[in-house]
């Protein structure tokens, strides 16, 4: 198999602590790699330690191609990492600032190109149901706050895609904090 990278949205998971990775290399050098290492766009979408130890190892990896949108693959890293691994409110939130956030803009994007929006800002639902950082929210288990928190952490640490969109409010929030850390 030829050398393989991480996909951005393996990425997004933190790494294993060495602890973690050793028990993994110590259980594959037992007992074989059982988990295939799924692979998107000819990257790793989920496995990067099992690749990583099983190169260690010298053991070929198993690895099977997953054929789906980039939406899939983002609720597919979403999915096997977030009840799998231990991982806190934050870093779930991040995570779907980091997966998921980024693809529903660009698909609001593709829905809304080439359209008027025809109903005036004052008439449309108040509901945030429709609104990317819930459904992220509802996707990874944590309060839409959360990821909205993770969203402006991302901002001021330039972790965020440059596209992300944020409200006037955040934004300003964002630069004044960027000066306040900065002076």
């Amino acid at each position: 198999m030829a050398q393989l990278k991480a996909h951005q949205f393996a990425e997004a998971i933190p790494e294993m602590t060495p602890a973690e990775y050793s028990d993994l290399k110590a259980d594959l050098k037992a007992n074989g790699q059982r988990v295939p290492i799924i692979i998107y766009q000819d990257e790793i979408l989920d496995g990067r330690n099992r690749y990583r130890a099983c190169k260690e190892l010298r053991i070929e990896p198993k690895a099977t191609t997953f054929k789906g949108t980039e939406m899939e693959a983002a609720s597919l890293v979403i999915s096997l990492n977030i009840k799998r691994r231990h991982l806190t409110v934050g870093q779930r939130s991040t995570i779907g600032v980091n997966t998921l956030l980024p693809v529903m803009k660009e698909q609001a994007k593709e829905r809304h190109r080439g359209k008027e929006i025809r109903e005036p800002k004052n008439r449309r639902s108040k509901s945030d149901e429709g609104k990317a950082t819930t459904q992220v929210a509802k996707a990874v288990g944590v309060s839409r706050a959360a990821v909205e928190q993770a969203v402006f952490l991302c901002l001021i640490n330039k972790e965020a895609d440059d596209s992300l969109q944020v409200s006037a409010p955040l934004f300003i929030l964002v630069v004044l904090t960027k000066r306040t850390v900065q002076m």
